[in-house]
């Protein structure tokens, strides 16, 4: 190798080849139904402006919403939430004109040079639900395969161990994000430890996938977006001043001595966004 010297490079790393962590046998396709993904509203408060969304496609937003395990069909929030709030997915890429983003979705950039911009795996799309208003922006750094290198990479994991043995999870920077299950277990595939900031659902999750249908599908992958939606609401709430703060708040709603088996969940946190959260 040849060494270059450049003032503005901090530290460099050597290139290697990651994946998409989501597990894929136990995939379910479902042809697109707007009953499906779009269900019904009705206004309950109108002050704020709450709806609740009745036979969610999910059982994973309903649980967030609610502190003990109950009725996993209904979800409320507020009707703008995440209104004016941009999140950046770096993943696989997105399919802009599927008719859940209802035009909200964008590519801003492509780092996978053989592909062309759009989401052929679908584990880019498989995000929508928690904060409806939010705008979604992609940036493509996965392949069809779900494969992609750390020179257009950086990514709690698919791997069963502790999360602290793993980068990104263990800076302390990060919210790493485990997976939970409708029992609220978390499921053998989910990292965890204490480097593990938050646990949500992560099985059996539905949500939009490519050619205008829904999918369902375990792992990490799946956690992850119900905790971002979480932090759109918040940021199109209020200004936080850092991440940190707005990491602190997340825990502060989130729910306590839920999770199982006591092993692994010692201290973990359950996400949270009831009507009485925010």
């Amino acid at each position: 190798m040849k060494d270059i010297v450049v003032d503005a490079v901090e530290f460099v790393e050597q290139n290697q080849i990651y994946k998409a962590p989501f597990l894929a046998n136990n995939k379910q396709k479902i042809p697109y139904s707007s009953n499906l993904i779009k269900s019904d509203y009705l206004a309950i408060n109108q002050k704020r402006n709450f709806v609740t969304q009745w036979n969610v496609p999910s059982w994973g937003i309903a649980r967030i919403n609610h502190r003990d395990l109950q009725d996993l069909t209904l979800y409320t929030v507020e009707e703008a939430a995440g209104a004016g709030i941009h999140v950046y997915v770096l993943d696989s890429g997105i399919q802009e004109d599927h008719p859940d983003f209802e035009g909200r979705a964008h590519t801003e950039a492509n780092f996978i040079t053989y592909e062309d911009s759009g989401d052929h795996s679908g584990h880019g799309g498989n995000i929508f639900g928690v904060a409806k208003k939010t705008f979604i922006h992609a940036i493509k750094i996965l392949d069809r395969n779900g494969d992609g290198t750390t020179s257009a990479l950086l990514q709690a994991g698919n791997t069963g161990d502790d999360a602290c043995d793993y980068s990104p999870a263990a800076n302390p920077d990060v919210f790493a994000v485990g997976a939970s299950d409708s029992g609220d277990n978390i499921p053998s595939f989910s990292s965890f430890g204490s480097c593990v900031s938050m646990y949500a659902p992560g099985t059996n999750i539905t949500s939009t996938w490519i050619k205008d249908s829904a999918l369902t599908m375990d792992g990490t992958s799946m956690a992850n977006p119900h905790v971002s939606g979480i932090a759109a609401m918040l940021m199109s709430k209020r200004i936080f001043q850092s991440p940190h703060e707005l990491y602190g708040i997340l825990r502060a709603m989130a729910t306590p001595n839920t999770l199982k088996p006591q092993d692994k969940a010692s201290g973990a946190l359950l996400a949270y966004n009831g009507p009485n959260a925010l």
